[in-house]
């Protein structure tokens, strides 16, 4: 920032660009120009995604035990500890109110607690929703998500991991996919169908003959598909067809099953930053320091440096590093760019030693 609380721009000196980070006002303001003809950032709305996820289940007598969390997660990053979100049974109508416990500087979460199916095989859904609307102060419009279970005496439950949050839409978009039924049948082998948002096959990968590490009977593979040519949220799903023709699977009778997920796909990217993140006091790099300059994400090397995309106009970096306050830095860059991010290390109050 200059003298006037104005953003620096990126002039292509040789000269390094300090900026020392400050943090989101906490009410929107009006655009207005400055003296240097630079009009002041507009915060965007408070935006938050809803998650409602198991994290284990189990099977008993008469019905599935599913344990689950919610997990919240807002764009500017609040803490909404102490809020409450509600899951609502689509099935008998029955709500449970989950409130908010930790915030580790991103995502809300609750407690784990526990849904339970009915005691016919079918498929049973619950819907998560949350929304805190506050004239006086930060308001999230309501936000819900369904979470889907296919009971059965035996079920293939299947998991996507290493899902990209954002990636350019001229790359090829790689995971891993992985399968666990409910009684410990061995599914290596098992084909699992790729398609897209039109129902179109794309790929066709097999589970492999081991277990995920530290997993409990998850067969894995490496799924790698094309990535969807426009930018915008691209859903594609993974399909397991359940009994196969021969040998435990079919005598158990496994019921086919879908998992959908979303990705957000990106138009190229105008420019590149190289930041560079620094202690405030002793001015030595940060390792492990997380950048989000929306929807991008990197992590800081050993020197504290990162490269991370952007748009060019107006953009907003956040910075969060262990032990030291967040900061989000607001500045407008035409091109590429070299930014330095100074961080103030959290107060120690004697209460915490």
């Amino acid at each position: 920032m200059d003298t006037n609380g104005q953003p620096v721009i990126d002039d292509g000196s040789d000269d390094e660009l300090v900026i020392t980070s400050t943090d989101t006002p906490s009410e929107p303001v009006e655009s207005t120009p400055s003296a240097s003809g630079i009009e002041s950032f507009i915060p965007y709305r408070h935006v938050a995604e809803i998650l409602l996820f198991r994290r284990r289940h189990q099977l008993l007598t008469d019905r599935a035990e599913l344990t689950c969390v919610v997990q919240v997660q807002c764009l500017q990053a609040c803490d909404l500890t102490g809020l409450e979100a509600v899951v609502r049974s689509e099935q008998t109508g029955e709500e449970l109110v989950v409130p908010l416990e930790t915030f580790n500087g991103m995502e809300n979460e609750t407690a784990e607690f526990c849904l339970y199916t009915g005691v016919e095989p079918g498929r049973y859904s619950w819907t998560a929703t949350f929304s805190n609307i506050d004239p006086a102060g930060k308001s999230h419009p309501e936000i819900s998500f369904t979470m889907n279970f296919d009971y059965a005496p035996h079920t293939i439950g299947l998991a996507v991991w290493d899902v990209p949050m954002v990636f350019v839409g001229d790359e090829q978009l790689c995971f891993k996919a992985g399968a666990k039924c409910s009684n410990g049948c061995p599914l290596n082998g098992l084909p699992l169908l790729i398609k897209d948002s039109t129902g179109t096959l794309v790929n066709t990968v097999f589970l492999g003959n081991d277990f995920w590490p530290g997993s409990d009977g998850l067969f894995w593979a490496e799924v790698t598909i094309p990535a969807p040519l426009t930018a915008g949220l691209h859903s594609f799903f993974i399909e397991a067809e359940g009994s196969q023709s021969e040998g435990e699977l079919e005598a158990f009778g496994h019921l086919p099953v879908s998992w959908e997920s979303t990705v957000l796909v990106s138009a190229k990217p105008d420019c590149t930053i190289n930041l560079l993140i620094v202690d405030k006091t002793t001015g030595y790099p940060i390792v492990g320091a997380k950048a989000t300059c929306h929807p991008y994400r990197a992590e800081s090397d050993v020197d504290g440096r990162l490269e991370i995309p952007a748009n060019a106009g107006m953009i907003s970096m956040m910075v969060q590093a262990e032990g030291y306050e967040r900061s989000i830095t607001e500045v407008l860059i035409n091109g590429d760019a070299d930014l330095t991010i100074e961080m103030d290390l959290k107060p120690v109050y004697l209460e915490d030693m």
